[in-house]
């Protein structure tokens, strides 16, 4: 017999306004992170342009190496690659009333292996996905699996980002699924 507690959880994870809701605040947070690195960027440049290659731009009170200001990239990558997560989890969940099991620890089993392969979860979801799509997939992938997080890969046949900040590309991915589970 399941406690109040668990009931609660398998119920939120059977509604699709709660991965929505979820996907929109890691949107949210990747967009202004993502915001915050281009103002690093652009004040890394303007001071490159004026001579002072060697010094580093402070915004908001903190200083802005190369590496920090690259860094953020990935780690916004992450959160954009985590908000599709949980935007094809909602279309996942909308389609099939729910997923198919739950493992050790509550996690959802829904049958994709590795963890956060965004294109097995477009797949499992029932998107068709084009190349271009398959590639941005992987590269968030591998953002949400290492890059956002880690220094190095856990792996060693890990590569590292492909297809560079394609911000754009990114958002449009995001609102065709968006589009399509108000469809559904």
């Amino acid at each position: 017999m399941a406690t109040a507690q668990e009931a609660h959880y398998r119920a939120k994870v059977r509604d699709p306004a709660s991965w929505l809701h979820s996907a929109e605040v890691l949107r949210l947070a990747a967009s202004l992170l993502q915001r915050h690195s281009d103002d690093a960027c652009r004040a890394m440049t303007k001071m490159i342009k004026m001579g002072q290659g060697g010094a580093y731009p402070v915004l908001d009170g903190r200083t802005y190496s190369p590496q920090l200001a690259f860094h953020l990239i990935f780690t916004s990558k992450m959160l954009f690659g985590l908000a599709l997560e949980n935007l094809l989890k909602a279309c996942f969940v909308t389609r099939m009333q729910g997923f198919p099991g739950y493992g050790n620890r509550g996690k959802i089993k829904w049958g994709v292996n590795p963890p956060h392969c965004l294109r097995k979860y477009a797949e499992k979801a029932g998107f068709t996905i084009n190349a271009l799509e398959a590639r941005i997939l992987d590269d968030l992938s591998d953002c949400v699996s290492w890059q956002g997080r880690y220094p190095v890969p856990m792996k060693a046949a890990l590569k590292e980002s492909s297809i560079g900040w394609q911000r754009g590309m990114i958002e449009a991915l995001y609102l065709r699924i968006f589009e399509e589970l108000r469809k559904l």
